[in-house]
């Protein structure tokens, strides 16, 4: 879901959202700023970041 601020531009910055994460106050920052962003939902208890993240 991309959110624009009107400006028509395409937003630069993807926020990755899921029930159970705390993305609140970065969304309310970028709003606030008339910062566009697109919003990518994930669901993380099905694994969705786990490739992303480095093996130890």
């Amino acid at each position: 879901m991309d959110h624009d601020t009107g400006s028509g531009t395409v937003p630069d910055y993807r926020l990755y959202c899921s029930p159970d994460s705390a993305n609140l106050v970065v969304r309310m920052v970028l709003e606030s700023e008339g910062i566009p962003y697109r919003e990518v939902r994930i669901n993380r208890a099905a694994g969705a970041l786990d490739a992303a993240l480095p093996r130890r």
